[in-house]
């Protein structure tokens, strides 16, 4: 003896509804990839290679920079909006200021590219320097300071973040 079952009415969709599901997820995909396409802030290095095959230059660099002794530090004070004043005070390896030095003030936004600057700094009095930015945008900013004198080099960094108004 047999026993006939009809088929659920819903069942006849099933293989639908796996269809469904994939055409979801290809649409759902495909959006993210234009969303990332749109939206690159993507900071890419360029000549990577070249500069990693230079590094034991950049340690030595760093080396050097250690035996100078030299004592430089970075500062800053908001203006308002998006106006910064940079301070660097840089003393000897005796604690007095570095006399007949130039400073200059690089600044990077670390999260979007074209937006870097760079600029010579104001001595305002031995070993202290001034500089006055209006950075484009507020946000993160990873700020460098180079201090130089004869051949002698000394470069510090800070990250500053300046709060949108």
């Amino acid at each position: 003896m047999t026993s006939t079952t009809r088929p659920h009415p819903i069942d006849r969709f099933i293989p639908w509804m796996f269809v469904a599901f994939f055409v979801c997820l290809a649409v759902l995909l495909a959006s993210f990839v234009c969303i990332a396409a749109k939206n690159d802030r993507g900071v890419i290095t360029t000549n990577a290679y070249q500069k990693g095959l230079k590094y034991n230059q950049v340690l030595a660099a760093e080396e050097a920079q250690k035996k100078l002794g030299w004592h430089v530090v970075l500062s800053h004070r908001a203006e308002g909006g998006r106006d910064v004043v940079f301070h660097v005070m840089a003393n000897d390896r005796h604690n007095q200021p570095l006399a007949g030095a130039v400073a200059r003030l690089v600044y990077m936004r670390p999260v979007q590219s074209g937006m870097d600057g760079d600029m010579m700094m104001t001595e305002v009095a031995a070993g202290h320097f001034q500089a006055s930015v209006a950075l484009p945008v507020p946000g993160l900013w990873q700020v460098y300071a180079v201090v130089r004198r004869g051949d002698d080099e000394f470069q510090t960094m800070q990250r500053v973040n300046i709060a949108p108004q």
